[in-house]
């Protein structure tokens, strides 16, 4: 081992690590630790890392095979130089708290953990999402705390509990002089937030009372990308959802014309967006605009005049046709029923637009 004293990079790799022959992790001595700066041990079966302990120049660690680890503390030793970490498949993280200290973690892939202690996540989370880290480090630690908070309601109370939201929605407006990064930054966080108020009057009362609404408004349409928008109509969806001061705020921020405007393009971004589900996205953003302009209009007659004022009422009746989806059509539905309710010459407009002819065949089974 002494001929490798100096060596910076240590790589162990092989097609299966649980194949024949499967590659164990080499006994590494201080001495050489202490000069390695990348470990990519994506080859190796293990259950430990201590040997990171020794590692006090640890820039870049690449654990991502199928592994059994849990325990993640001797990551301590390195924190303050470790600039990327990767745990991209099947792992159970016991605790994220070592990285707490991190000063210079860029890099966080988390796709692959489960079981996480959010106790330690969040606190590391939250400090990647400061000021001073890269389009990059923002986009992984929104999404990581969009995964955490997935499909599981305690775990969702722990994240807003933690303040995340703020920073979260200050993400909604993030620029820099990258042409195309804020606005992946800005969809990460959207999506996020999307994940905070599913189900959740806590998330939608904390991300109205971070002030999100404008940005939000402004993520509908203006060259957002389609996952920004569908998070951003979604929220706005729910929030609208609740009468009140939150309703007035959504108004005064400009919904009605950027609703109009989503309606009358057919929703969504074909720009810059590699999902395949384009079609899908774009069907989600018209139904909750749809439903956002009937929770708008129920029971306000201003509104729903001013709603027919900025020419809503043709392009949902357009959408009432066969080519959009039963949810759409349901939606647009109850949006026109809502305008018409008690404005006389919202009825009139809406008949004139030939809505009768294409409503009465949606009334047969």
């Amino acid at each position: 081992m002494a001929l490798l004293a100096g060596l910076m990079s240590l790589t162990v790799r092989q097609a299966d690590p649980h194949g024949a022959g499967a590659l164990h992790m080499p006994a590494l001595s201080s001495t050489v630790a202490a000069t390695l700066r990348v470990i990519d041990i994506s080859g190796c079966t293990l259950s430990s890392i201590d040997f990171v302990r020794s590692c006090v120049q640890l820039r870049c660690l690449w654990v991502p095979g199928r592994v059994s680890l849990s325990d993640l503390s001797p990551l301590a030793a390195c924190s303050e130089t470790l600039e990327e970490l990767w745990m991209a498949d099947d792992f159970s993280v016991v605790s994220l708290d070592p990285l707490k200290a991190g000063t210079r973690l860029r890099k966080l892939d988390l796709r692959g953990c489960h079981s996480v202690l959010l106790a330690g996540a969040i606190p590391a989370l939250l400090l990647l999402l400061g000021s001073e880290s890269s389009a990059e480090v923002l986009i992984e630690a929104a999404d990581a705390l969009r995964n955490l908070a997935a499909n599981d309601a305690q775990n969702q109370a722990d994240v807003i509990a933690s303040g995340v939201v703020q920073a979260l929605v200050q993400l909604l407006e993030y620029e820099d002089d990258e042409q195309d990064e804020p606005r992946y930054v800005q969809a990460a966080a959207a999506c996020a937030l999307r994940e905070l108020t599913e189900g959740s009057a806590q998330g939608e009362a904390a991300i109205s009372a971070a002030g999100a609404i404008p940005a939000l408004v402004q993520l509908l349409g203006h060259d957002s990308l389609a996952a920004a928008e569908k998070a951003a109509a979604c929220i706005l969806r729910r929030l609208a959802a609740n009468r009140g001061q939150r309703q007035v705020a959504i108004v005064a921020a400009g919904i009605i014309p950027a609703l109009v405007r989503l309606l009358k393009r057919g929703g969504g971004d074909d720009d810059d967006d590699d999902d395949d589900d384009d079609d899908d996205d774009d069907d989600d953003v018209l139904v909750a605009a749809a439903y956002t302009r009937r929770d708008l209009a129920e029971g306000n007659p201003k509104r729903q005049d001013a709603i027919a004022a900025a020419g809503a009422i043709q392009p949902l009746v357009m959408l009432l046709g066969p080519g959009s989806s039963a949810d759409a059509q349901k939606a647009v539905a109850r949006a026109l029923q809502t305008l018409a309710a008690e404005i006389s010459r919202n009825q009139v407009s809406i008949s004139r637009t030939g809505a009768i002819p294409v409503l009465v065949p949606l009334l047969r089974p």
